[in-house]
């Protein structure tokens, strides 16, 4: 049986856009509880099909995001599926070459950063194309179908993903920062309020990115927080070359 899944964001289908999970909490805070302007109108981010359902936050969980019980995902949809752990995840990009880890990244960062704008991620054609999200795992000689999980970096990077393996996306502004003989990459995320603030790093080791720091670039980076510097997380990468951006 597949786990309940949260998510982070929502199709929309009053105007057609993605929506984040927090803008539906400010809602339900000002409006008293009232979310009517949200409610029956949420689909799963990524296939557009699955309802789902709002639960507010309270003093001990963070409010999410869940599928309805009644509602379905169509076939090829990530979410279909238990997540990979990040023994799995490892082992198949183990399996892979440079060019096949930048082409999976690629493959994925298309369809997390196009999904307002990309009419073919969705309905039928959905069910005819690789889904760059799954992957095969081997389960006592057998093959499984997982799911790398994904996470905006646009959203909060708590304690509680910490060792957890994910595909780490958004719209961000880079820079690169000098770190005793080597280098490391400053990621910047968009605030409420139009300005950018830092958001984390990843280690590059020798290797010093050509940035240029007054450019939006979208990222995607394969890897996992670690917050061993602090209250701010660093990525870690599964592998060297497992990061994006253009």
């Amino acid at each position: 049986m597949v786990k309940r899944k949260q998510f982070d964001d929502f199709y929309f289908i009053k105007d057609g856009k993605i929506h984040t999970l927090d803008e539906v909490q400010e809602i339900y805070k000002k409006n008293n509880g009232d979310i009517s302007y949200f409610q029956g109108r949420m689909r799963c981010p990524e296939c557009k099909e699955a309802r789902l359902s709002f639960t507010h936050k309270t003093s001990k969980k963070r409010e999410y995001l869940s599928k309805e019980p009644s509602s379905s995902h169509l076939d090829n949809c990530s979410y279909n599926y238990d997540y990979a752990s990040k023994k799995q995840i490892i082992e198949y990009v183990e399996t892979m070459n440079d060019a096949q880890i930048q082409d999976k990244l690629e493959s994925a960062l298309n369809m997390l950063i196009n999904r307002e704008i990309s009419t073919d991620i969705n309905i039928n054609s959905q069910v005819h194309r690789d889904n760059p999200l799954i992957i095969k795992s081997s389960n006592g000689g057998n093959s499984i179908q997982r799911t790398i999980p994904r996470k905006s970096l646009s959203l909060w990077l708590d304690k509680e993903y910490e060792s957890k393996v994910f595909i780490f996306y958004g719209k961000v502004k880079l820079k690169v920062e000098p770190f005793k003989e080597f280098f490391r990459l400053l990621i910047y995320t968009k605030r409420k309020d139009e300005t950018w603030g830092y958001k984390t790093k990843v280690f590059r080791g020798g290797f010093e990115d050509e940035i240029d720091e007054n450019k939006e670039y979208d990222i995607a980076i394969l890897g996992y927080l670690d917050f061993s510097y602090g209250r701010t997380p660093e990525i870690k990468t599964v592998k060297f070359n497992s990061l994006l951006y253009r």
